[in-house]
């Protein structure tokens, strides 16, 4: 059940929730976005406590302030016997609230599988006590702790918990985790994530999200047969050209990963370009993405990319048959890469959805966009915003119409400035088109 929509225009939410507790038959609860009271949140803890048959809690973003998100917690504590997921991201939990959400997961008939709280300020006390709650629970499948100023301590004692849990020296069982986000806390420090990542390269974790990352245990976690990863992002940290290279040696001959997200890692300009070559092996994006046969997501957003690394990068993916998503948001690529793209929506059939956004293209790359678009029967998203597109021409213009005729299902140009004569074409092309959504 979801009523977020229109429950916030009732004057009074208190009858709302007062008859929730009288409900037998409820399973899931969304309530995202909404503003409590006082009032609100003590009638909203009653239907927790009532109402038996609720499993699935969601409070995303939700603003009921410290006050309402411990008394949630408090309640979460009394009946995680049969709460399943809890989403509470966002609400401004604070430390004290994660003593009760620690206490929940610690208890021996936890049924929590799913448990989300990111941007909720536990600090390093609160995120201790959560932590110390996973030492043998074996049922929370998925955590997120995101943005939540967490600690050195907290990745440690997170690191020992991914390895398993041990009586008497022997290992008793293995921890339950399979998706870890902790993006967001750059104080865990590259000791701390070294030990984690080497805690979590096994067979069962197969979604990491991480901060103050290692670029070397990542790299050998690629490399292993036996780690289970299939979603990787390690974006907004400081690798740099060398340790994202060694990232993408690893990844020739990983059969396991399908979204890889490292952009934002101050990698500089020499970057994919033909000085990052490697002696006679060649550039280790571009080595990569010709041996990798499954890797579906790439992104290599805010990188500092240069014209001379996007045509190698879009020259590598001619012949890629796996990749479906590509970012090359924010970086410097100029109308020099033209002749490649157009070279690669031509004879690439997978390719599904391309963000070129806030970079440098100019008249050339409309030009070949607009006539590669023609043929391509495979992009369905194309990303274009804040680039220098404006006066552009004539020739362009109807080139650009002619493709939206014929393809694309959402198209970004915002921020370039294009003038009155092609809002004025595009309308008329998009009364047009039965496959665009959104322009």
């Amino acid at each position: 059940m979801n009523p977020s929509e229109w429950l916030a225009h009732i004057f009074s939410q208190v009858p709302f929730f007062g008859g929730l507790a009288n409900n037998a038959l409820l399973t899931t609860l969304q309530l995202q976005e909404m503003c409590f009271d006082e009032p609100s949140c003590l009638q909203l803890c009653n239907a927790i406590s009532k109402c038996e048959s609720l499993r699935f809690l969601d409070l995303k973003g939700c603003k009921m302030g410290s006050n309402g998100a411990f008394l949630v917690a408090v309640k979460v504590k009394e009946h995680c016997e049969r709460l399943q997921l809890l989403d509470v991201s966002g609400i401004s939990m604070g430390p004290i609230a994660g003593i009760h959400i620690g206490e929940a997961l610690a208890h021996p008939q936890s049924a929590l599988h799913t448990l989300r709280m990111p941007h909720n300020a536990v600090m390093e006390e609160g995120g201790l006590y959560v932590v110390r709650g996973l030492v043998g629970n074996t049922t929370l499948t998925e955590l997120d702790l995101a943005h939540n100023h967490l600690t050195e301590a907290c990745a440690l004692l997170l690191a020992d918990v991914a390895r398993g849990f041990y009586r008497g020296g022997e290992k008793v069982s293995d921890s339950g985790l399979k998706k870890l986000v902790l993006s967001g806390n750059p104080s865990i420090g590259v000791k701390a994530a070294k030990l984690l990542v080497r805690s979590l390269a096994n067979e069962r974790v197969r979604h990491l999200e991480l901060a103050a990352g290692a670029s070397r245990p990542l790299a050998h976690g690629l490399r292993d047969p036996a780690v289970a990863w299939q979603y990787l992002d390690v974006a907004d940290n400081w690798f740099g050209r060398a340790g994202l290279n060694q990232m993408f040696w690893a990844l020739r001959q990983n059969k396991r990963l399908r979204v890889l997200k490292v952009g934002e890692n101050r990698t500089g300009t020499k970057f994919c370009s033909n000085e990052d070559a490697l002696l006679k092996h060649g550039i280790a994006v571009v080595r990569a993405l010709a041996c990798n046969v499954v890797l579906r997501e790439l992104d290599l957003s805010f990188s500092s990319i240069t014209t001379d690394g996007g045509i190698n990068l879009l020259d590598a993916l001619i012949d890629n048959r796996t990749l479906k998503r590509l970012s090359l948001r924010g970086n410097l690529v100029d109308d020099n890469i033209a002749l490649m793209l157009m070279e690669l929506l031509r004879c690439n059939s997978v390719l599904e959805v391309l963000d070129l956004g806030r970079n440098r293209l100019g008249f050339s790359c409309a030009y070949s966009l607009a006539e590669s678009l023609e043929t391509n029967r495979s992009l369905k998203t194309l990303l274009l915003d804040y680039n220098q597109f404006g006066g552009a021409g004539n020739a362009t213009l109807d080139a650009f119409s002619r493709s939206l005729m014929l393809n694309c299902t959402l198209e970004v140009l915002d921020g370039n400035r294009l003038g009155p004569d092609w809002g004025v074409r595009l309308a008329e092309t998009a009364a047009r088109n039965r496959t665009l959504t959104q322009l």
